[in-house]
């Protein structure tokens, strides 16, 4: 937001997988943003957990299968302003012109919500 962007937090995204979370949309775009931390992907030994980073690759193709572009930030990304905006607009692509792809199907969100002006 300090950077310029419109962003709604934690929105429910359904896709042909199930229901996902991203971090951020930019409102009223096709562009999520995620914001990822390397700990997320280590164990205890501090060695990489494959299966994280698989299921986050598989993650990102089903909420681009529903017209979505998923740019992932981390928290240096995040603290470097000079460079965050150029930083999204150059990996959301043509993804900030586009409006949020309609949802799937008119059920309720996993929270018993239903879909609303806020996505």
């Amino acid at each position: 937001m300090q950077v310029g962007f419109d962003l709604e937090s934690q929105v429910w995204v359904e896709t042909s997988i199930g229901w996902f979370r991203p971090d951020w949309r930019v409102r009223g775009t096709a562009t999520l943003i995620e914001l990822d931390g390397v700990a997320k992907y280590l164990d205890e030994q501090g060695r990489l957990v494959t299966s994280r980073v698989r299921g986050d690759r598989t993650r990102d193709r089903a909420l681009e299968s529903t017209g979505h572009r998923v740019v992932h930030l981390s928290m240096d990304d995040i603290a470097a302003r000079d460079t965050l905006r150029p930083l999204v607009v150059q990996h959301a692509g043509d993804a900030l012109q586009k409006p949020t792809p309609p949802a799937l199907s008119a059920r309720t969100r996993p929270n018993g919500q239903g879909w609303g002006a806020t996505g």
